[in-house]
């Protein structure tokens, strides 16, 4: 029996170990201990704001019609369930990114840094707080149109997210997202051009790019002494620039699709 009981602790411990060493979100906020056995890790969800979904959500042809047919929502997108369940996607969608490359690398790489790349709008920010994901200064970019998944693959997110507002990560929803990431993630056809290309005033800040394109930001705040031409600014744009040409080439091949990353510097007081 004892042998039992410390042959079951140590699998816990090493279901968690291996969720740390996959996903940094994972851990770091003291998730559940999984309880299915299917169960890769738990994420504790940060939905979008109601305030923030409002102003910046793409209010476009039939979404919130479907999202209502689909019981996504009543009346509005900024509805507990539509935004609990469109974060549920965007945080397991980030952790199957990681697992096709590893997007905290990168955020590493301002980490360690001698230059200070804080972001302080990184708690308001509406992309930076969307999902679980703890990531300072890079985040995607793309909206998630959840309205546009089955009602099958809408009931297993519902399933994964319990209601202590952690998400359980399965092989089932990876696999759903692994599926469904290129459709749900598309810019709607209203922004796309005869030439393939858009201007989304919700999603790329004026960025042209083309609909299947995969979108990140990198933001980080100029110093209070500092001026945006500054040779330290410079320097934390030289290197923010350089990050950029790195994903954009290294996730573009990891996934295969184009990829642009945008970059947003905030001047004190701005927001």
């Amino acid at each position: 029996m004892r042998n039992k009981v410390i042959t079951a602790a140590l699998s816990v411990i090493m279901v968690i170990t291996v969720c740390v060493l996959m996903f940094s979100g994972c851990g770091t906020k003291h998730p559940a201990e999984p309880t299915e056995k299917n169960t890769i890790c738990a994420i504790l969800l940060t939905p979008m704001n109601k305030h923030a979904i409002e102003s910046h959500y793409p209010f476009v042809g039939d979404n919130l019609a479907m999202a209502i047919e689909k019981g996504l929502a009543r009346k509005s997108f900024a509805e507990e369930t539509y935004l609990k369940i469109e974060a549920a996607y965007v945080c397991a969608f980030d952790f199957y990114l990681n697992k096709q490359i590893d997007i905290n690398q990168y955020q590493k790489i301002l980490d360690d840094s001698t230059l200070d790349f804080t972001n302080k709008n990184r708690d308001t920010d509406v992309y930076m707080c969307n999902g679980g994901i703890t990531r300072e200064n890079i985040a995607i970019k793309n909206t998630a149109y959840i309205e546009r998944l089955d009602t099958n693959q809408i009931a297993l997110l519902r399933a994964c997210i319990k209601e202590d507002g952690w998400l359980y990560i399965t092989d089932d929803l990876l696999k759903m997202v692994e599926e469904t990431w290129k459709a749900v993630f598309k810019v709607p056809e209203q922004y796309i051009q005869a030439d393939g290309s858009f201007q989304d005033p919700y999603i790329m800040y004026g960025l042209n790019s083309t609909g299947d394109t995969l979108m990140f930001v990198i933001e980080y705040s100029v110093g209070e002494e500092n001026t945006p031409t500054s040779p330290v600014e410079n320097a934390k744009f030289e290197t923010v620039n350089a990050l950029r040409e790195q994903m954009e080439k290294e996730i573009s091949s990891a996934m295969g699709v184009d990829v642009k990353v945008m970059i947003r510097s905030f001047q004190p007081g701005e927001k």
